[in-house]
């Protein structure tokens, strides 16, 4: 069984292993693609040590066919597409983070032999999302980006009342792929009217055609005044990197409002928090997903992917088989490219 690994920065190696057969609890699974995201070229342009030399590397956005239940397995079936919780692939079950739906938070976690990048992989069955025959079984490698803008809108102090935003203005600045998933996730919880900052032309395209009403280019000399006047309650910041654009969320949000952080930064940020003081403003950083009242923000992306297939369908926008996986890299780096969400599939 074919698997990535990274070796160095910049540096991946397809090898050979051995994978046990499902054990009780387990299935064994045929991966079908597997998202690279921003953390994904984060570390292959500057490895964290725990990544280099594992097995299918550090793909965590995951899409598979069901190959072979272990002991003891119900509720799913041979030839069943999923989407793999990544969170839940090591964990314990046990813990009070994992009781409370937040198993990437979990105390006691288990390495797995192998994530995405690879053609095959165990999982236990509980971190298995089944998606309905109709959804495309690439799509469901979509299910964990989208996930995370589920979170971030659900769990947000905004949405404390009922896990909705209801009638709210929502600015996202960015439209990389966490972006676009704040837009889904906002505009099917409620939102009233989204405004998207966007750079590249193919992102403004994507925002638009999954729910934006309005595209504000990041590149105009008023943008930022522009912004300031709409006063939004609630702002997500979604680009992450080295830029300033947390500030900027900081600087445009509402008084009484709040700055949703959703992007992945790469070096520390400044913030005038005096300013935020003074208007009373929130901030959250949302990582990854969890549960509320008793549905899982995972399971609620399943959904909300199966339900907008149509739409998010173009938003895979390249593939590339395993063995070119450095090209995927080279691809999902290069804002040129025009992609959105790069897969690496397994054949």
């Amino acid at each position: 069984m074919r698997t990535a690994v990274l070796r160095s920065a910049e540096s991946i190696d397809i090898i050979d292993i051995e994978l046990s057969p499902p054990g009780a609890g387990q299935v064994l699974l045929d991966v079908v693609a597997c998202g690279i995201c921003g953390s994904n070229l984060h570390d292959w342009e500057n490895p964290h040590p725990a990544n280099v030399g594992s097995a299918g590397a550090f793909g965590h956005e995951i899409s598979a066919v069901v190959a072979q239940l272990g002991e003891g397995v119900s509720g799913i079936n041979v030839g069943d597409i999923v989407a793999v919780h990544p969170s839940k692939i090591g964990g314990c079950q046990q813990c009070g983070p994992c009781r409370e739906g937040a198993a990437w938070f979990c105390e006691a976690k288990t390495p797995v032999p192998t994530y995405g990048f690879a053609e095959q992989m165990l999982s236990p069955v509980h971190a298995l999302t089944t998606l309905p025959h109709n959804v495309p079984a690439p799509l469901g490698a979509l299910v964990e980006p989208v996930a995370c803008g589920v979170h971030a809108m659900r769990h947000s102090w905004t949405a404390r009342a009922n896990g909705r935003v209801d009638g709210i203005h929502v600015v996202v600045i960015g439209a990389g792929m966490l972006g676009l998933s704040a837009v889904l996730a906002a505009r099917d919880l409620g939102a009233d009217y989204i405004t998207v900052v966007a750079k590249h032309e193919h992102q403004k395209q994507a925002a638009m055609s999954v729910g934006a009403d309005e595209i504000i280019d990041s590149t105009r000399d008023d943008a930022s005044s522009v912004l300031r006047k709409m006063r939004s309650p609630l702002v997500v910041e979604a680009v992450g990197g080295s830029a300033n654009t947390l500030d900027l969320a900081t600087e445009i949000v509402a008084r009484r409002g709040e700055v949703v952080v959703l992007g992945a930064f790469t070096e520390p940020m400044q913030v005038n928090v005096g300013r935020m003081l003074n208007r009373d403003q929130r901030m959250f950083c949302a990582v990854a997903y969890a549960a509320r009242d008793g549905i899982d923000d995972f399971d609620y992306a399943s959904e909300l992917v199966a339900k907008k297939a149509d739409c998010l369908t173009p938003l895979a926008s390249h593939s590339v088989p395993l063995e070119n996986i450095e090209d995927g890299f080279r691809i999902a780096s290069d804002k040129a490219s025009g992609a959105i969400r790069v897969l690496v599939t397994a054949s």
